[in-house]
């Protein structure tokens, strides 16, 4: 028979065995999950790679001009919120025409951010479009006049 100060150093042992126990099992129960998580993130970035992969650079560029009023919304705001701007100019220029030339000008580096962020260049889109535009309209044939019509009667 144990005597009771054994006894308790059993139990206060098996507890203690029994909590290591529990605790390395809530270790690797975690473990899992976190690689289970990070399996799951890596498998949605695989999937968007692949869908944006898929997209054409056309469709890609609608999603982009149709971000950008969003976007220069998004750039002209905190102006909105200004009660009064004073400005002090050594150059002539009104205050009001001073405030849209800045904001002219920050509209006009969307561009260069959207190049930065996606790699898509606007710009080259544009000038290619403009000059698909014109090759096509030299390509079609203009329509007789009824002058050219009857000279050929």
């Amino acid at each position: 028979m144990r005597k009771p100060a054994e006894a308790e150093q059993f139990r206060l042992e098996a507890e203690a065995r029994g909590m290591a126990e529990a605790k390395r099992i809530q270790g690797i129960t975690e473990a899992e999950l976190v690689e289970k998580v990070g399996q799951a993130e890596a498998e949605t970035l695989r999937r968007k790679a692949e869908s944006w992969n898929a997209y054409s650079q056309p469709a890609l560029l609608q999603m982009i001009f149709e971000k950008l009023p969003e976007l220069a919304r998004e750039m002209a705001a905190p102006v909105s919120k200004v009660d009064k701007i004073v400005m002090v100019s050594s150059d002539g220029k009104m205050g009001t025409s001073k405030i849209t030339g800045e904001l002219a000008s920050m509209l006009a580096q969307l561009p260069t951010v959207v190049k930065s962020l996606s790699g898509l260049d606007l710009e080259d889109w544009i000038k290619r479009l403009a000059e698909k535009s014109q090759d096509e309209k030299a390509a079609i044939p203009s329509k007789p006049s009824s002058a050219d019509r009857s000279s050929k009667e």
